[in-house]
């Protein structure tokens, strides 16, 4: 892969991290450990000391280093390991190179990796690094969602609701994933679940519940968004405030 300019490693860094330096850090007496399994071999000590040189947090007992971190990132995704299969996947999505990317999400994904079977059925949906498939999409999509993924759970019901999809369109079943996304706290799932109360799709009409649902999405997304703005529509046109 080619070098990414420093602010983009930074950028991704900063969203890719999802676990903390101290979680990191928890799992090893100390990062001296760390460095002694990777210095072995061991793909998850690799993974995660790469994380730690690209972490960028003041906690972290190593300066970001670019460098050691695709290294000992690409090392531990070549000997299989699903999570940082997943991470370089999105090292390659970052730097545009989508072919890629889609290869190292499919590996992680056939590992059940959840957030990989997420990405990898989003690749399909939209082709991004291969065909358009909706069907694959909706096989990863399940797969993801099955597992608790809220993007792969929202984009499921989309894809139970959209009728140009292979998909048979079912709008209970829809609904039944834009639920489970918006407990979940997904904005936009909570915003379609309104909206589907509104509407009586999937569901009885009932306004209390869309006045929750439309509420939750509202007070959660920022005010320049399109989804706030309908939901502020929708609240008004239907005197929400009452129910």
């Amino acid at each position: 892969m080619k070098p990414i300019i420093l602010l983009t490693v930074l950028i991704f860094s900063s969203l890719s991290l999802a676990r903390t330096v101290s979680d990191i850090l928890s799992q090893y007496d100390t990062h001296k450990q760390i460095e002694f399994k990777a210095a072995q071999g061991n793909a998850q000590a690799q993974y995660d000391l790469g994380s730690l040189y690209g972490s960028n947090h003041p906690s972290s007992p190593y300066p970001f280093n670019q460098e050691k971190w695709f290294e000992l990132n690409m090392r531990a995704a070549d000997q299989g390991l699903a999570a940082a299969q997943h991470s370089y996947g999105l090292m390659e999505s970052i730097y545009g190179l989508k072919k890629e990317a889609f290869k190292w999400y499919k590996k992680a994904a056939e590992q059940g990796h959840a957030e990989s079977q997420s990405d990898l059925g989003h690749a399909y949906k939209f082709g991004i690094g291969t065909l358009r498939d909706d069907k694959e999409a909706v096989k990863w999509f399940r797969k993801a969602a099955e597992q608790g993924n809220v993007n792969a759970q929202y984009y499921l019901g989309l894809m139970y609701e959209d009728k140009d999809r292979v998909v048979l369109k079912d709008d209970k079943e829809a609904v039944k994933w834009f639920r489970k996304a918006a407990e979940q706290g997904h904005v936009n799932a909570q915003h379609t679940l309104g909206l589907k109360y509104v509407m009586g799709q999937g569901v009885l009409k009932n306004l209390s519940e869309a006045k929750y649902w439309i509420k939750k999405a509202y007070e959660n997304l920022d005010a320049d968004t399109s989804e706030v703005k309908s939901a502020k529509k929708i609240w008004n046109k239907f005197e929400m405030w009452k129910y």
